[in-house]
């Protein structure tokens, strides 16, 4: 398999409804250099069905029982093949550039070890409340 640079992380269940959307976004991207692993919990609507038509995205995926989100996130992260992973919900759509401005992010030295960006709903950008960073905050003993 290949290796790339960016995972990009979906949880499903019976979201065919959902799915298109985010379907056409990883389509639209201006940068294609990205894995897009999905982990479904067994759907019974026609997610699975959907997914198996996906032909020309570099798609991995599995459809099987689970015990919730964080497991199927998880079992998607597991099945990863790159350095770094972000989570997008089935529900979710990326901005056409969102890939190219994401690995532009990740040049950095040192390295980044977490990357956090805008998330617009319903037309409104919503703020994160601003705090220390995670790498000023100590640790705990």
């Amino acid at each position: 398999m290949d290796m790339y640079k960016l995972s990009i992380i979906t949880a499903t269940f019976n979201s065919d409804k959902h799915l298109p959307a985010l379907i056409a976004s990883l389509r639209a991207q201006t940068c294609q250099d990205f894995e897009w692993v999905v982990a479904d919990g067994k759907s019974s609507d026609g997610t699975v069905e959907l997914l198996n038509e996906v032909t020309d995205l570099k798609l991995s995926w599995v459809s099987e029982h689970d015990f919730g989100i964080y497991d199927a996130m998880n079992k998607a992260i597991q099945r990863s093949q790159s350095e770094y992973y972000l989570v997008i919900g089935s529900d979710d759509v990326f901005s056409e550039n969102a890939v190219e401005k994401i690995l532009a992010a990740l040049q950095t030295e040192p390295p980044l070890d977490l990357l956090v960006g805008n998330v617009y709903a319903n037309g409104k950008l919503i703020h994160m409340q601003k705090g220390k960073s995670f790498s000023t905050v100590p640790a705990p003993l």
